[in-house]
């Protein structure tokens, strides 16, 4: 991180695979002005032997980002009290605005961004599979530890009531089948 060669090269990968901007994404008003399409996870992706092929694939990337990926902060959804009884976002919006794709020697990176609510994406992605997605490029042995704790953390998510409601219901229905009854059949209905 210390050589501007290798700096540039950073820079030029943070370019081509992750995003917060878009031709369109310089305020709110602008970003207003294109239009909001929740249906466009089930459109088709461009077609590669089309004549038109990279117009068309800036177009979807900029459709999907628009519907997917501003962030707009909500009680009960991303606003959380602080110590100080202070709402914060929890997901750190406002984000931090560039004017281009930074990289510095310290580790840290931001792509560019002109709106503070926009989520970043990383390209392949929103064209391909066209819904929300974030990407982090993992430049310090902290951020890296962070992230493998985020993920093993979600994918192995305590095991709290709303979680078991299943098991629940299935060991409500075991034991009801074992004591035969007309109500085993209404149960059956129920569940």
């Amino acid at each position: 991180m210390k050589t501007d060669d290798f700096k540039d090269k950073m820079q030029r990968y943070i370019c081509a695979n992750f995003r917060a901007y878009v031709l369109g994404f310089e305020s709110e008003e602008s970003i207003k002005g294109i239009r909001s399409e929740d249906d466009v996870a089930w459109s088709q992706p461009p077609n590669p032997q089309s004549a038109n092929y990279d117009n068309e694939v800036t177009d979807l990337e900029r459709r999907v980002a628009r519907s997917k990926q501003l962030h707009k902060c909500e009680m009960r959804w991303c606003l959380v009290p602080d110590k100080h009884s202070y709402y914060r976002c929890k997901r750190r919006a406002p984000f931090p605005l560039s004017p281009d794709d930074v990289v510095e020697s310290t580790g840290y990176w931001n792509p560019k961004r002109l709106y503070a609510y926009v989520n970043g994406w990383v390209p392949a992605l929103t064209i391909n599979v066209r819904c929300n997605n974030d990407g982090k490029l993992l430049t310090s042995s902290k951020d890296t530890k962070n992230v493998a704790y985020y993920v093993t953390n979600y994918a192995a998510k305590k095991q709290g009531k709303t979680y078991n409601l299943s098991a629940i219901l299935a060991k409500g229905y075991a034991y009801h089948q074992k004591r035969p009854s007309t109500y085993i059949d209404d149960l059956r209905d129920q569940q």
